[in-house]
């Protein structure tokens, strides 16, 4: 596994958790960010080996490769890319790597400006 960024992921939760204690110091991290609920029931770790830390970690010591990319994805995201011409996000990996509440995504089909989807159902990433 690439540990490298280590220090972002620590950082992520730490400032998720230090917002979380600021919205409401009685209430948990899970009811300012309720998207971790997905993965650790909210108290982490993120793995290093996800995106988030992954792309903190490019921005923060790879600033040229930052500014340069189009888009920082996920390697499978890439090869369907690659496979179909199509840049879609793996739902799985929103959920669980990226946090992303997909369900909440699923009930709000409003959320895309144009409302386009491809035959497939997913949306493209822009």
């Amino acid at each position: 596994m690439d540990a490298r960024s280590a220090a972002q992921a620590a950082k992520i939760m730490d400032v998720a958790k230090t917002h979380a204690a600021k919205k409401s110091p009685s209430r948990s991290i899970l009811d300012a960010f309720p998207e971790l609920r997905v993965n650790s029931h909210g108290e982490g770790p993120i793995s290093a080996e996800w995106l988030l830390p992954k792309a903190m970690w490019i921005k923060e010591r790879e600033p040229s490769v930052w500014e340069d990319a189009t888009v920082i994805c996920e390697y499978q995201d890439y090869i369907n890319y690659k496979l179909t011409g199509k840049m879609v996000a793996s739902s799985c990996n929103a959920a669980v790597r990226w946090h992303h509440d997909g369900v909440d995504v699923l009930n709000k089909e409003e959320d895309s400006k144009d409302g386009e989807k491809d035959e497939d159902g997913g949306r493209p990433m822009k």
